[in-house]
């Protein structure tokens, strides 16, 4: 049997403890190491797309968020969204551009608030008018910005701080809305779009 030269296995973790060898510095290279470790932030979103939405004189979700609308195919709305937003009325919505970003691993609601807000504390969340309108652009299930290949589009709407909303595209039903608390114990899986306003 031919012997394997393990050094074709080192690779950079290999090349780490090279460094912190005694004729290389040893202890203070690695103290160095941990510091330049600490430094690197791995984003947990990622930008897409952009899209610009016009403004909205009022918005009543009761005459949007129905199984009778004929620009949507919504399919149900889950009994949290129907409670809390099912009634909202919007006045006076200014035109934005929405921010649309994939979710780079699963995260909890406040993980993904926190890096919206960013340390500025910007105002990152969205009219309950404009989710709408991001959805009517791909009312029948099409190609677009959201996704509809089941996953879900998140959403954090403003003056409704504990909130979560999303909506998923069901092939051959169509658009399920909900909203879920932002205590949920349950993470949002990698992959799924977050929909936030647009950093000035």
């Amino acid at each position: 049997m031919s012997k394997v030269d393990v050094s074709e296995f080192r690779g950079p973790l290999g090349e780490l403890m090279d460094q912190c060898l005694p004729e290389n510095g040893g202890r203070k290279r690695f103290e160095e190491f941990n510091l330049w470790l600490k430094g690197v932030t791995v984003k947990l979103l990622k930008h897409l797309h952009e899209v610009v939405l016009g403004p909205v004189e009022k918005f009543e979700a009761a005459k949007k968020f129905v199984k009778a609308n004929p620009k949507v195919k919504f399919w149900d709305f889950g009994t949290n969204f129907a409670t809390h937003f099912g009634n909202r009325i919007e006045n006076n919505i200014s035109a934005t551009i929405i921010a649309v970003s994939r979710l780079e691993r699963r995260a909890k609601d406040p993980e993904i608030t926190n890096e919206l807000a960013g340390e500025t504390k910007r105002v990152f969340r969205i009219s309950l008018a404009h989710f709408y309108q991001m959805i009517e652009a791909q009312g029948q299930g099409q190609a677009g910005p959201l996704l509809v290949n089941g996953y879900a589009n998140v959403a954090y709407i403003e003056d409704m701080d504990n909130w979560a909303v999303s909506a998923h595209w069901r092939a051959g039903d169509g658009w399920f809305v909900d909203a879920f608390p932002v205590d949920f114990p349950d993470p949002w899986f990698d992959e799924y779009r977050v929909l936030s306003r647009k950093s000035d």
